[in-house]
């Protein structure tokens, strides 16, 4: 039966719109292995496989982090990627279609923007841990994601979405894994910074 579409977008103070959803987190182990596939200029993966703490393969397990029997949220940022390409090629029309998409250019931004959006989320929702790195944890975020009717586009062409998960703590292995999962919590004395990772 195919899961109805709703998403749960939450009011919040000053007038700010938080993007978030009660989801099904798709667990797929193999999506940890996108983190050694070949890209530009990098053909062994990411630098950071099995040498940081909240990526692969030192990144516990999605449900065996968390408490798959209560909700899990996602939380977003939409970055408007082609207008970010088109205001650089108006400044730099010899520069490349790689050049004018480089994620050095636009990441920054994007990342700010979904702290911006979990700080919204923490001040709304207390005792819940938060990853900004989901796949590193064997999620499958783009068929999560399709599931409450947002579709990832890639590789993105005209939006990309910075999305983190937060859930409850798993009673047993939360402790255990407190050292290496890159997540905060949103009710530390760290709260109004709460989504930055440790």
């Amino acid at each position: 039966m195919k899961q109805k579409t709703i998403i749960n977008v939450f009011e919040c103070t000053k007038h700010r719109t938080l993007n978030a959803a009660i989801v099904v987190p798709v667990i797929d182990y193999s999506v940890r292995g996108l983190c050694v596939k070949q890209y530009h200029r990098h053909k062994m993966g990411c630098p950071n496989f099995g040498t940081k703490a909240g990526c692969p393969p030192q990144a516990p397990y999605f449900d065996n982090y968390y408490d798959m029997a209560q909700p899990i949220y996602a939380i977003w940022n939409e970055f408007d990627l082609a207008a970010h390409v088109a205001k650089l090629r108006g400044k730099y029309p010899a520069w490349t279609d790689y050049q004018l998409r480089c994620c050095l250019y636009w990441q920054p931004t994007a990342r700010k923007q979904l702290d911006n959006q979990l700080k919204l989320f923490g001040n709304e929702h207390h005792g819940l841990i938060i990853t900004k790195c989901p796949e590193a944890m064997g999620i499958n975020i783009t068929e999560t994601m399709r599931a409450i009717g947002i579709i990832l586009e890639w590789p993105p062409v005209n939006k990309t979405y910075q999305i983190a998960l937060a859930g409850y703590p798993a009673t047993l292995t939360h402790k255990e894994n407190e050292h290496e999962s890159e997540t905060s919590h949103t009710d530390t004395a760290e709260t109004g910074r709460a989504v930055e990772s440790k």
